[in-house]
Parts: C-alpha cells; sequence; structure tokens
C-alpha cells in the first residue's frame, strides 16, 4: 500500500559459479524487481541490480520491525555470465538472469526457502531500485510498477551508521520521479527528514 512503512536490507556480494542451468550468458547492466508472497512473512519485495562487475540484491518487507533478512554485503564482481550467488551470514541468494528476467532462490537460516522471479524495468515506469545516503547509512527503496497495480508498490527504510532504523514514506500518490530522483520522508525523533533516493550507483557508499 503506497505511504506505507517498510524495513528493507541490501545485500551486495562476490559474484560466484552457481548451479543454475538453462539461461543464457550475459553482460551489461540492468535491474530486476519482484515480489514474493509469503504467508508467514507477508510480501517480500526484492530488487536484483548489475551494474558493470559489481551486483546488489535487495530485499525488503512489510513489517518494519523484523530482524530476520540480511543487511549489507559491499565487496564484489560480476563475471557477466549471468550466474550469481550472494552470502550472508546464514543468509544465500543463488539466481541467474538474463535480458528478459532474473530468477533465484532465498535461502535462510534453518534451510527455508523463497523463490524468487524478476522483471526487468518497464521503460516509462517508476519501477526500480532507488537509494540515497544520509546519516552514514543508504536508504533503500523499492519501487514495482508493473502496469495493473494500483497504486505500485513501494518499500523502503532509513537507517544511520548507529544501526537505527526508521520509515520510509512515498511523497507523492502515485510515486513519480522528479528530476530522476524519487522524493521520500523519514518521520525522524526530531523532526521529518526529506529525501530525494536516485536509482541505485554501483557499487554502493
Amino acid at each position: 500500500m503506497l505511504g506505507s512503512h517498510r524495513r528493507c536490507w541490501v545485500l551486495t556480494a562476490l559474484v560466484l559459479a552457481s548451479s543454475c542451468r538453462g539461461m543464457p550468458e550475459v553482460a551489461g547492466s540492468g535491474a530486476y524487481v519482484g515480489v514474493v508472497r509469503d504467508d508467514s512473512d507477508g510480501d517480500i519485495s526484492i530488487a536484483l541490480a548489475v551494474q558493470g562487475r559489481f551486483v546488489a540484491l535487495y530485499t525488503c518487507t512489510d513489517d518494519p520491525t523484523r530482524q530476520e533478512y540480511p543487511r549489507w554485503l559491499t565487496d564484489g564482481t560480476y563475471a557477466g555470465d549471468g550466474r550469481i550467488r550472494l552470502t550472508h551470514g546464514e543468509w544465500s541468494f543463488l539466481g541467474a538472469l538474463d535480458v528478459d528476467g532474473a530468477e533465484g532462490m532465498l535461502v535462510g537460516p534453518g534451510g527455508t526457502m523463497r523463490r524468487w522471479v524478476g522483471m526487468p524495468l518497464r521503460e516509462g515506469s517508476v519501477s526500480g531500485l532507488y537509494t540515497a545516503l544520509d546519516s552514514g547509512c543508504v536508504t533503500g527503496v523499492i519501487v514495482i510498477d508493473d502496469g495493473f497495480a494500483t497504486p505500485p508498490s513501494v518499500r523502503g527504510a532509513w537507517c544511520n551508521a548507529d544501526g537505527k532504523v526508521h520509515q520510509v514514506i512515498i511523497t507523492r500518490s502515485p510515486p513519480r520521479l522528479v528530476d530522476g530522483r524519487l522524493p521520500v520522508e523519514v518521520a525522524l525523533e526530531n523532526g521529518t527528514r526529506l529525501l530525494d533516493a536516485a536509482p541505485v550507483k554501483l557499487p554502493l557508499p
């Protein structure tokens, strides 16, 4: 629901050879977004971004209090062969991508598995992964505009260097870009902070 509050985490990691098969070799850059339907945890938005030799996976849930999803990994390179393996603690993502889409399995502690399918960004839509560096931490927002959902799905969260996390609110309904950036706001203890989140640029700061 537009304007609702979300908490998010990002994975950026070294790309290793995976066991995925059947997707052709690819090179270049792109971004893919999709939602995992989960009756126990609620919907999870996932965005995969590839730029040159860097790759990032970002996951967001509907519940801002959940601690169970992975945070950041900032080292990594992408070999350009379309196969991806990301790890963070007890979490891992094994997947593959090509120009038509991406797919993979998010595996959590205890072996819980969530299969994800991501679509490339639609031309003219606001779909994408947006970030803003603020207070020593990277705010992230996933927008999924598939042309059918009204309004588009929006999940995101602000954080600071001390590990505090606050809810991100989209300031425009429906969400739209202003000078190529996504306006968001965060309700902090000392007042509302306005941020302009830009399309993700890798490597992350």
